[in-house]
């Protein structure tokens, strides 16, 4: 499903591609104006940025060692992706969200952004616990 923006359509044979993309950036600059991007997306945009200067470097100055730098950056920024910090999926953080809230979540049914304040609040009333575990 990775890209595929067609499916916010609610059905299949209205629209096309490109009001799917612009329906699913009006979408997402909403998401973003709500939640804010985490340190993780920062981290990776920061890498994303340090890659463009090498390349930009590279052609530049023609010095062939950019291009080693530029291989290591792609490699950090797969390792960061693959990682996604956590190092969890979407479907293994629902089942510890349905864990938390004894009750199961269906990943088909709950909508972008109650997942994100689901995932948010779980957030939230974990560090409350760990800190008063602390002060203990």
């Amino acid at each position: 499903m990775d890209g595929d923006v067609h499916f916010i359509r609610k059905n299949i044979d209205d629209g096309n591609e490109i009001a799917d993309q612009t329906i699913f950036d009006e979408i997402f600059d909403q998401y973003i104006n709500d939640f804010g991007l985490s340190k993780m997306h920062r981290k990776l945009l920061d890498a994303e940025k340090k890659r463009a200067m090498l390349e930009l470097d590279f052609i530049l100055t023609k010095n062939r060692f950019k291009l080693t730098e530029i291989d290591m950056q792609i490699a950090k920024i797969q390792n960061m992706l693959k990682n996604a910090g956590s190092g969890i999926s979407i479907e293994q953080s629902l089942i510890h969200i349905s864990k938390w809230m004894n009750s199961w979540i269906n990943a088909k049914s709950i909508s972008t952004r109650e997942f994100f304040i689901l995932t948010k609040e779980m957030e939230r009333v974990n560090k409350m616990d760990s800190s008063k575990q602390k002060t203990r």
